[in-house]
């Protein structure tokens, strides 16, 4: 046999594999764009059956963190059915006259948590933050992080749609 069809033959058949799952891969893709998705559907929900969230922000050192306080605050989510809690560990002075200033004018529902050390970092803030927290759920946003005003509504909504659920996660976008 000459090498040459040895070579042709091992090519041949490394390539059958390839095709195959190929093939597959488009039929899936295919599937998933021409079939009819199972998107979420929201029931309608009065203002008091919505349970009450804490939405915790660590911060340190990020002065950002004012444009996510900011977004919360406009949420579609029944007003005193979440507060916000800002757990700051920062030590550059410029953001913490920054959050000072802004949270002297912000809504009761807003609590600025300072702690003396920073043992454990942004977790330990987080863990301190428990402490004071008064919502059935929690959620945890990055300092910089721009939620949407349906956020809050999507990531407590599957709570309901399912006593199974123990723990949502989101696609986040970041500025910084």
């Amino acid at each position: 046999m000459d090498i040459f069809l040895i070579n042709n033959l091992i090519y041949q058949v490394f390539l059958i594999p390839i095709i195959f799952f190929s093939i597959a891969c488009y039929v899936v893709a295919f599937l998933a764009i021409f079939t009819k998705s199972k998107s979420l559907k929201f029931q309608k929900l009065n203002n008091s059956k919505w349970p009450r969230v804490s939405i915790q922000i660590p911060v340190f050192n990020d002065p950002v963190a004012i444009r996510c306080i900011e977004k919360c605050l406009k949420f579609d989510y029944p007003k005193n059915k979440f507060e916000i809690i800002v757990a700051d560990d920062s030590n550059e002075e410029k953001t913490i006259k920054i959050l000072n200033d802004y949270l002297k004018n912000c809504p009761e529902k807003v609590k600025l948590i300072r702690r003396k050390d920073r043992k454990g970092f942004k977790a330990g803030a987080l863990n301190n933050a428990l402490n004071h927290s008064s919502g059935k759920y929690i959620v945890v946003l990055d300092s910089d992080f721009i939620p949407k005003e349906d956020f809050l509504k999507k990531i407590i909504y599957p709570f309901f749609s399912n006593q199974k659920i123990g723990i949502v996660q989101s696609r986040s976008g970041y500025i910084n």
